[in-house]
């Protein structure tokens, strides 16, 4: 009996044993073990099941931040679970940034957990530098502010084409540098804005901002800023200008006038009669008549 009673046993441990199973996640980028999604737009997560061949009562189970998508109160009827042979999928839909973080799919075998697959979600990113056309005068302060979307918050860096600087900026350089700020939303954007204390004529030209996803390498954004630096006294010439063409305007004047009375008192001594001319000889006349 005793016998009998062990090989029983025996045997339920070993079919036991051998019903076996695990599971694992299609990644948008395995090296990350993450999956992207667009904000606003369908995430789809989807788990692969393998099990022993008189594996039973197998189960998928999901969760967000290590609780059951059916205690997330906002994912409430946003979600839904399609089974396709060993592939077990999860799909979101009216996704935010809050959908992003820590998700898992977990099977069961007659409802214990058997095998855990832990997801990162992330958002894809965008990324745009506020203001597309600058304009600084000379040895004034520039300041560019890069704007950033994304979940989590994408890696910035900046790039510069002028005649000063060609290439991705660097730390070391004492003229450029690049810091921190708080965005409307109250959210640091970490190397998001760049400065440059004293901007020379040799600052002008084309300035990128550049986002990379920390967990997706391909999922890049970029935005261009072009900035036109103008003279320090660019407000002074067109005012000596004016003052140059009234200067011109009024010498023109006054030599059309001098001109104009010169021609005037030539004319004047052509047009007057030899007669009338106060000659010699016309004075003696003159006495001559009036002794008579």
């Amino acid at each position: 009996m005793k016998l009998l009673l062990l090989c029983a046993l025996f045997f339920i441990f070993k079919t036991a044993a051998s019903q076996t199973a695990s599971i694992d996640a299609f990644y948008t980028s395995p090296e990350t073990k993450s999956v992207i999604f667009a904000v606003k737009k369908e995430l789809k997560i989807t788990c692969n099941v393998t099990t022993s061949e008189n594996a039973d009562n197998i189960g998928v189970e999901w969760r967000k931040e290590g609780k059951l998508l059916s205690e997330v109160d906002n994912l409430k009827n946003r979600f839904t679970l399609l089974t396709q042979g060993s592939n077990h999928t999860l799909k979101v839909t009216e996704t935010t940034n809050h959908d992003a973080g820590n998700w898992s799919c977990g099977v069961l075998v007659k409802g214990a957990v058997q095998d855990t697959e832990n997801i990162f979600v992330a958002t894809t990113i965008a990324v745009k530098i506020k203001t597309e056309n600058i304009n600084v005068v000379e040895e004034e302060k520039l300041r560019i502010e890069c704007s950033v979307l994304g979940h989590p918050y994408p890696q910035l860096s900046w790039k510069i084409e002028t005649g000063y600087y060609n290439g991705s900026v660097s730390t070391s350089d004492e003229r450029i540098t690049v810091e921190d700020y708080v965005d409307e939303s109250g959210n640091t954007v970490e190397d998001g804005a760049l400065l440059i204390e004293k901007v020379d004529k040799v600052d002008r030209g084309l300035y990128y901002c550049i986002a990379q996803n920390k967990y997706y390498s391909q999922d890049l954004g970029e935005s261009t800023s072009m900035v036109r630096v103008k003279d320090k006294y660019a407000a002074l010439w067109p005012f000596l200008g004016i003052c140059a063409e009234v200067i011109v305007l009024c010498a023109v004047i006054i030599i059309y006038e001098k001109k104009r009375n010169k021609t005037e008192l030539e004319e004047s001594d052509t047009d007057q009669s030899p007669d009338q001319k106060n000659t010699p000889d016309h004075g003696k006349e003159a006495n001559l008549r009036h002794r008579q």
